[in-house]
């Protein structure tokens, strides 16, 4: 522990990114939503991964840090930008009342509808003869039609 400790005053800039690392992890800091939407995306946890892994190349306690503030901006960073598309639904009340247009009572039922909808026969009643002639098969006993 005491190397640890040499090793991060000697290096500032690893001391600093330490620290930093750190605020991340133990306070609530909030991802800003373009920068989540960025990060919630495969190429961004990629580059984040590759960054986590740079860091533990050089300094394994700052790569630990690393891997645990990684996970956390993952983690913050998809609570933000899947809440983001959640300010634009409507409430209960709104949907409710939209529901409510769309049950309106009709003076007409159904039937009555489609028969007034419907196109008027047009149909010739006269059938031209034909030089076909049917034949009925074998009734097996049953009545002829």
């Amino acid at each position: 522990m005491n190397k640890l400790v040499k090793k991060l005053t000697k290096e500032k800039h690893h001391l600093l990114l330490s620290v930093l690392l750190a605020i991340f992890i133990i306070f609530d800091v909030s991802v800003p939503i373009p920068i989540a939407n960025l990060i919630d995306t495969i190429v961004g946890k990629t580059v984040v991964i590759i960054v986590i892994f740079g860091l533990i190349t050089f300094n394994k306690f700052i790569g630990v840090l690393a891997v645990v503030a990684g996970y956390m901006l993952f983690m913050r960073a998809m609570n933000v930008s899947s809440n983001a598309g959640f300010r634009y639904l409507e409430t209960e009340k709104n949907k409710s009342v939209k529901m409510q247009s769309f049950n309106k009572k009709s003076n007409i039922s159904v039937e009555e509808e489609i028969i007034n909808n419907m196109l008027p026969r047009v149909a010739n009643e006269y059938v031209k003869s034909s030089h076909f002639k049917p034949v009925q098969n074998n009734l097996h006993s049953a009545e002829k039609i």
